[in-house]
C-alpha cells in the first residue's frame, strides 16, 4: 500500500508539471496565433498586366496600405487557383514574384489578398 501512495504522488507531480509546462508554451503560441484586423486602406496591383503565360517570366503582386510586417495569403484565381505568402515591409508594403508560365489558361485571374480574418484587397490579372 505504501507503494501505491508513493506512485500516486509521482502521477501528481508528473501531471501538475505537465499542466506547467503546456501552459508555458501556449502563452506564447496563444499570443501569435491573434487576429489581426486590417488598416482599412489595403490595396493590390499586378505588374505587368498583362501578362504571358507562353514566354519565360513573371508577374508581381504589390500590396500597400498593410499592417506592418503582417504576413498575407494571396489567391491568385482563373483556371485555378495559386496560394502565396508575403510580408509586409515597415511601412505596410509588400511585393512577390511569381512565374507566369504557372497560369495556365488565359483570361482573366482573380488575385485576392487576405490578411488571415478575411480578403481585404482584390485585383485583376489578365493572362494572354
Amino acid at each position: 500500500m505504501h507503494l501505491s501512495s508513493h506512485l500516486q504522488g509521482r502521477l501528481r507531480l508528473l501531471a501538475v508539471g505537465a499542466l506547467v509546462v503546456s501552459a508555458l508554451a501556449a502563452g506564447p503560441a496563444l499570443a501569435r496565433g491573434k487576429k489581426v484586423t486590417g488598416t482599412g486602406s489595403e490595396q493590390c496591383y499586378v505588374t505587368p498586366n498583362p501578362v504571358s503565360n507562353d514566354a519565360i517570366g513573371y508577374y508581381t503582386v504589390v500590396g500597400s496600405g498593410f499592417v506592418p510586417y503582417q504576413t498575407v495569403e494571396i489567391f491568385v484565381t482563373g483556371s485555378g487557383t495559386q496560394a502565396f505568402f508575403a510580408v509586409a515591409d515597415a511601412y505596410g508594403n509588400f511585393a512577390t514574384q511569381r512565374p507566369a508560365s504557372l497560369l495556365g489558361m488565359d483570361g482573366q485571374w482573380t488575385v485576392s489578398v487576405s490578411n488571415g480574418v478575411g480578403i481585404v484587397a482584390t485585383c485583376y490579372l489578365t493572362v494572354t
